[in-house]
């Protein structure tokens, strides 16, 4: 037997086929899982947003990472401290440079795969200061409301940041 499916289901995914699904009183979605290129993974999480479905009910995998926005309120002159396997270092931020960078530029083996907000491997706690991050499709807003941020995509808002792989 040959399953059909609706035709207002067929076809491209894209936020037009995510609003008809959101729209059908039929279909019942707990959890979405989007995987694909950065450009259309990004718009089906933006859309589904602005439909009022929470970060936590998505998963998201990137084909490859997105491209690199210009930091903001990048502050010059950051000292950091990186908890990391029960040790803390403090090194120097260079202006533009992720938290992550710094720790690497400073042979502090800070956990990463991606570089791209993706992935997830290099979330730790900011616990003292404050970062921004360019981008985050890892990260729920329960664990950003937490103090968690990608390193990889994190730059020092305040003078001083404290970060906390250990958490």
């Amino acid at each position: 037997a040959q399953t059909h499916y609706p035709t207002h289901l067929r076809g491209r995914i894209d936020l037009a086929m995510v609003q008809r699904l959101l729209a059908d009183d039929l279909i019942s979605i707990d959890r979405w899982y989007l995987c694909g290129p950065s450009d259309l993974v990004t718009t089906l999480r933006e859309g589904l947003a602005s439909e009022g479905v929470s970060t936590e009910r998505m998963n998201i995998e990137l084909f490859r990472g997105a491209g690199r926005s210009a930091p903001v309120n990048n502050v010059p002159n950051s000292k950091i401290a990186i908890r990391l396997s029960g040790t803390e270092h403090t090194v120097d931020l260079a202006a533009g440079e992720t938290v992550l960078e710094s720790a690497l530029k400073n042979n502090i083996d800070a956990p990463y795969a991606c570089l791209g907000g993706a992935c997830g491997t290099c979330k730790a706690r900011i616990t003292t200061g404050a970062v921004s991050m360019e981008q985050n499709f890892a990260l729920n807003s329960a664990e950003v409301e937490a103090g968690f941020v990608l390193t990889c995509q994190s730059h020092p808002t305040t003078p001083t940041v404290t970060v906390d792989y250990d958490s």
